[in-house]
Parts: structure tokens; sequence; C-alpha cells
């Protein structure tokens, strides 16, 4: 029984780090879109998608175990995505 629990466990964790990955992914496609957009609309939108991607991560990343594989790549790119909101807002 034990070694199911890990292995359910290894199996939960792989999936929260995919889906985190995922929401990066498509938080830096909105902000990319933000950065890179003229209409105030298009920037707004794109903007605010790229901050609710943002917000989603760092909910889901305190649910992780401090040492689960992968989790320092998420940290980083989730780093430059704020670094990205930032600058977009600055627009």
């Amino acid at each position: 029984m034990p070694g199911e629990f890990r292995n359910l466990q290894k199996e939960t964790v792989a999936a929260q780090l995919s889906f985190l990955d995922t929401e990066l992914k498509t938080g830096l496609t909105f902000a990319r879109l933000a950065l890179t957009a003229r209409d105030p609309q298009k920037i707004s939108r794109n903007l605010s998608n790229a901050r609710k991607a943002y917000e989603t991560i760092i909910d889901y990343l305190a649910d992780l175990p401090p040492q689960a594989p992968g989790l320092d790549g998420i940290r980083e790119r989730l780093n430059v995505l704020q670094e990205m909101i930032q600058s977009a807002e600055k627009i």
C-alpha cells in the first residue's frame, strides 16, 4: 500500500507541474501579446489574462512540495512573466 500511495503522489505532482507549465506558457503568450499590441483594448484584455495566469500559478505553487522536480524552472519563468506583466502595465 505505501508504494501505491507514493506512485499516486508522484503522478499527482507530475500532473500539477504539467498544469502549471501549460498555464505559464499561456500567461507568457498573453503577456507577449499585450507588449506587442497597439490597441489599448487588446493590451488591457491580454494583460488581464496574463495576470490571471500568474495568480493561478501562485495559488497552485503553494500546494506543491518544495523539492518537486522542475519547480525551479517554473519559478524562473514565473519571474519572467511577472516582469513582462510589469512592463506591459507601463504601456
